[in-house]
């Protein structure tokens, strides 16, 4: 069987001046530090990729809170796995924001993923649904519009080749 197992680490680092909320502009300058381990195995007949990150964002725009971030992913397609097999044709990732001031929670997302691989084919049809929870110490002051937390639901259809 040919392919190959790999893995990575390495840093990265981000900056802007731009942040986006609701569809509008915000002056913000802005700076992101990330760590990530990740790992990916290519076989002819089946993929797994995985990562891990901690991370920081920092903002200079007062009402736009500070962060750090935890994250896992994983991700495995198998054309040789029973269509129904949620270990083998499936994805999750989930990511946790929390306040750097105060170590409390601001944004929770998990997302799940069922990969149906096409039979005789080298591509899968995928179906994700998620939550995104968004508490309300996200944003303070003049950009604090919201009277609470709030959920958005993703649902994420796509091709995977």
């Amino acid at each position: 069987m040919e392919g190959g197992n790999k893995g990575f680490m390495g840093y990265l680092l981000s900056a802007g001046a731009l942040h986006i909320k609701d569809n509008v502009l915000i002056d913000d300058d802005w700076a992101e530090v990330e760590w990530k381990i990740k790992g990916d195995r290519d076989y002819p007949n089946q993929n797994l990729s995985w990562s891990f990150r901690i991370g920081a964002k920092f903002h200079d725009h007062p009402d736009i809170t500070d962060v750090y971030y935890v994250s896992a992913r994983r991700s495995r397609l198998d054309f040789e796995a029973e269509a129904s097999s949620v270990l083998h044709n499936s994805a999750f990732e989930y990511k946790f924001l929390f306040d750097q001031k105060h170590r409390s929670a601001v944004q929770h997302t998990f997302y799940a993923e069922k990969k149906f691989p096409q039979k005789g084919k080298k591509y899968a049809f995928t179906l994700g649904v998620g939550v995104i929870y968004d508490k309300d110490r996200k944003y303070t002051g003049a950009l604090d519009d919201r009277d609470g937390d709030s959920y958005s639901v993703i649902i994420r259809p796509n091709i995977e080749f």
